[in-house]
């Protein structure tokens, strides 16, 4: 049997994308000539969203289905590692997201010392 599909996640993975896009949920309803209400219903799992509708947010989000159905990657290099990070920090809660970010910001000084 395949693997079942999550539509919560699924939701998540959109809204992080199209955040990452810096799409509004009113600008995503309309390239997908539907309202804002029913993009915010997708997101937050209140509606499963069609076959065609799926197929359409991935062209606009520019990913893959196996990415927002499963999570799974298939476009390969630093834009699958910026997804990983914006997807799994889509299940953190807004505590743990700043400390992750104090975490990045000691990386990119480490970093930005090696380069001087």
């Amino acid at each position: 049997m395949g693997q079942e599909l999550n539509y919560a996640l699924f939701g998540k993975r959109v809204c992080s994308r199209r955040k990452a896009l810096h799409i509004t949920q009113r600008a995503l309803a309309s390239m997908l000539d539907c309202t804002p209400t029913h993009v915010s219903n997708i997101e937050n799992n209140y509606t499963k969203p069609s076959l065609e509708c799926i197929m359409r947010i991935c062209s606009i989000l520019e990913v893959t289905p196996d990415y927002l159905l499963l999570g799974i990657d298939r476009m390969g290099g630093e834009e699958d590692d910026r997804l990983e990070i914006q997807d799994k920090l889509c299940l953190c809660t807004k505590e743990q997201r700043h400390l992750v970010s104090r975490f990045l910001d000691v990386f990119v000084e480490e970093n930005q010392t090696k380069h001087q």
